[in-house]
């Protein structure tokens, strides 16, 4: 809302009487002024302080509301990261559990392929064993297998087997 500016009380700018003398080029500036002159530099002076202060106040509310705002954006983004510390807690601890599941899994699906392939092939324990005895270094004289009983059974046949093929001379090799 604009406010206009007050009005002089006393003369009206045509009560004032001109002055007779002829004015000289020095005079001007020490020369009163008249009632509609100081009215109308009243009136500039009030309409520039008014500008200024509306100027002034802007400037000011445009800062406080800029660092208002700012507080509150601050605050909003602390809260939106606890949020989200919270909603991810219960992630990781899920991804942990799908992690030991997985494992689980892929634990128990290798015994049971493994299983399988060995009741199919009961033979491919000889081809681990000497697989793994290759393995070892020629200084290794003494080795000892940890076996089930019935793995145990093919790998005693065989170790007879390769016995007496070695004392009639003749070796046995599995291409590799």
């Amino acid at each position: 809302m604009r406010s206009s500016p007050p009005t002089s009380s006393g003369s009206s700018p045509s009560s004032a009487s001109p002055d007779p003398r002829p004015a000289a080029a020095g005079d001007e500036l020490t020369r009163p002024l008249t009632a509609a002159q100081l009215e109308a530099l009243h009136a500039q002076a009030y309409q520039e302080g008014f500008e200024q202060g509306q100027r002034a106040g802007a400037e000011a509310g445009h800062k406080e509301g800029l660092s208002a705002g700012e507080v509150e954006a601050q605050a909003l983004v602390e809260r939106l990261r606890a949020i989200l510390a919270t909603l991810a807690a219960p992630l990781e601890e899920l991804d942990g559990e799908v992690e030991e599941s997985l494992v689980a899994l892929t634990i128990g699906m290798v015994r049971h392929l493994v299983r399988r392939e060995l009741k199919t092939d009961p033979g491919q324990v000889i081809a681990v064993v000497r697989e793994a005895v290759g393995a070892l270094p020629v200084a290794a004289r003494t080795v000892r297998l940890y076996l089930q009983p019935s793995d145990a059974v093919l790998v005693r046949e065989w170790m007879r087997l390769g016995e007496s093929e070695r004392a009639a001379g003749r070796s046995s090799r599995t291409p590799p």
